[in-house]
């Protein structure tokens, strides 16, 4: 689509330009402020990153130590039971050998 007046030319020519012109003219201060902010923005998640990563392992790693340290207890508390037990059963049998004992000594010598 061609204009044959030149003046419509023109119009449309500095319209074109002065916007172009605009959209090249870029302010030093707001790309400073953009930057910033992006800066900001990243640390922010930089950090907020970091302390949920610092958290969830510190968490694991103390749900971690009490287990073990669960299992450390059930584990002494458990030999602790065996040796009980086997120092009652010893008891146990030691009790029957003079319960027989005086059995024996009692029928044979009365």
């Amino acid at each position: 689509f061609f204009f044959n007046d030149t003046a419509t030319t023109e119009i449309y020519t500095e319209q074109i330009v002065g916007s172009v012109r605009c959209v090249q003219e870029t302010d030093f201060k707001s790309f400073v402020i953009f930057i910033f902010i992006f800066i900001v923005i990243f640390i922010f998640i930089f950090i907020v990153i970091f302390l949920f990563l610092f958290f969830f392992f510190f968490f694991f790693f103390f749900l971690i130590v009490i287990v073990i340290i669960f299992f450390v207890f059930v584990f002494v508390f458990i030999l602790i039971l065996i040796f009980f037990i086997i120092i009652l059963i010893i008891l146990i049998i030691l009790i029957l050998i003079f319960i027989i004992i005086f059995i024996i000594f009692f029928f044979f010598f009365f």
